[in-house]
């Protein structure tokens, strides 16, 4: 039986993953699999903040154990397989529980609730993380597959809570996230910077911790949450050891350990130039027509062109150091650029996430021919009579050409982890074999 959630949260508090430990509490089941945090289309103009949903198996479990969440005191366990076993009570439970933690008061908030023993279908996960999904298409949907749901207000949460449901993980990573005792939510918090250095140094599986060049603690929410930090990485055993490095100075609640499509570009779809749209996040090529300018608020744009068409690409001022590279891009150079599409005055704009130099442009410079005596540049020695050497008398008919360097190299580029979205799949995270589950 599966639970899924969204959009319980706002810009001024909560978070849906927040019901995981509270669920936990008051359910008297078992989860199956790792509780999950799905992540999804982080272009939708109605988001909340990171757009994640949470999903849970539940049942009566059997077989292995492994370690998902202690809060309070209590620790819970999830089991490799198990049983449906939930009860006719668990969506009033769920709806209770809803009603009393949900930002409900906030405009854009507008839970949705869903449980289903159903077969999940990976297409309307797909469609959630990477496009605009149609609510009225989900409770057609959900209607025909005997899905027993809820929307508070619009209910605009059942199209996440849908797509979190069927996500079918290929490409997977982990996330520990530690809760903050209700005391503590909305007060500043105080992690210590060395010990996540620290933390990172010692498990180099985990990802996306801190940014050190731009002061920006990734780990740390910023908004007043009842997250105290957010550990994430690829092995989720390195995940319950790192997290007791990191120095907070507050006691906590508890953790919970997610599965999640965090950090797996799930969100990403390949899309020429002519076929961009707003609202997607796309892979395309093209060739640098317009070399990059600086524009009002320290952003960067330069514009590529393939089939005929044209586009703009954004490096705007939050991705820092990243313009660095964008600037040195000519006329010519030969790219692949990945980012968010957004609609502007005269077309479509990309929002650089990555940058990928297929090919250099040869950049040619005349210069005055060095004398093969004394090796110092000949000067002019008059119009139309080519040059000439003060010293050695030797003459050369005209100027030379030279190959200009640039200090940028064919490869792939990012920007730092202060500017990443969740579902950014860093360069440096290692490949591995995935499994389905």
């Amino acid at each position: 039986m599966f639970l899924s959630i969204d959009d319980t949260d706002s810009r001024n508090g909560m978070c849906t993953t927040y019901l995981v430990p509270l669920l936990l509490e008051r359910l008297d089941l078992d989860l199956i699999g790792l509780p999950r945090l799905v992540r999804l289309n982080p272009t939708v103009p109605w988001k909340t903040r990171g757009n994640g949903a949470i999903c849970l198996e539940l049942g009566k479990g059997r077989g292995k154990k492994i370690p998902a969440a202690h809060f309070k005191g209590k620790e819970y366990f999830a089991y490799t397989d198990g049983d449906d076993d939930t009860g006719s009570d668990l969506m009033d439970s769920v709806k209770e529980l809803v009603m009393q933690h949900a930002m409900l008061k906030d405009d854009d908030t507008n839970p949705g609730i869903i449980v289903h023993s159903g077969p999940r279908e990976d297409e309307w996960y797909q469609r959630t993380v990477k496009g605009m999904v149609d609510l009225g298409d989900v409770k057609m949907h959900l209607d025909s597959v005997g899905a027993e749901y809820e929307g508070f207000k619009n209910g605009r949460g059942i199209i996440g809570a849908n797509g979190a449901m069927n996500w079918s993980p290929g490409d997977y990573t982990y996330e520990l996230l530690v809760y903050r005792t209700p005391g503590k939510i909305g007060t500043e918090r105080k992690i210590n910077t060395s010990s996540v250095e620290k933390m990172e140094g010692r498990y180099p599986s985990t990802f996306n911790n801190i940014d050190l060049k731009n002061k920006h603690l990734a780990i740390e929410p910023g908004s007043p949450c009842p997250i105290l930090m957010g550990i994430r990485g690829d092995d989720q055993k390195d995940l319950l050891e790192a997290v007791n490095i990191v120095e907070t100075g507050e006691p906590i609640d508890g953790w919970v350990l997610f599965l999640t499509n965090q950090a797996t570009d799930d969100h990403v779809v390949p899309m020429a130039i002519p076929e961009l749209k707003p609202y997607t996040s796309v892979l395309t090529n093209g060739r640098v027509v317009k070399g990059p300018e600086d524009i009002k608020g320290g952003h960067v744009v330069f514009s590529i062109t393939e089939s005929g068409s044209s586009t703009d690409c954004m490096a705007y001022e939050p991705t820092k150091e990243f313009r660095i590279v964008v600037r040195q891009l000519v006329p010519g150079d030969e790219v692949e650029v990945q980012g968010s599409v957004k609609e502007m005055n005269e077309g479509m704009s990309i929002n650089l996430e990555k940058l990928h130099v297929v090919k250099l442009q040869e950049l040619v410079d005349e210069m005055n021919p060095k004398c093969p005596g004394c090796g110092k540049s000949m000067e002019s020695a008059g119009k139309d009579q080519g040059y000439r050497c003060r010293r050695c008398s030797t003459t050369a008919p005209s100027k030379v050409q030279r190959n200009e360097s640039r200090d940028l190299n064919i490869g792939w580029y990012e920007v730092p982890v202060c500017a990443r979205r969740h579902l950014h799949r860093p360069l440096n995270r290692a490949k591995k074999r995935w499994q389905k589950g």
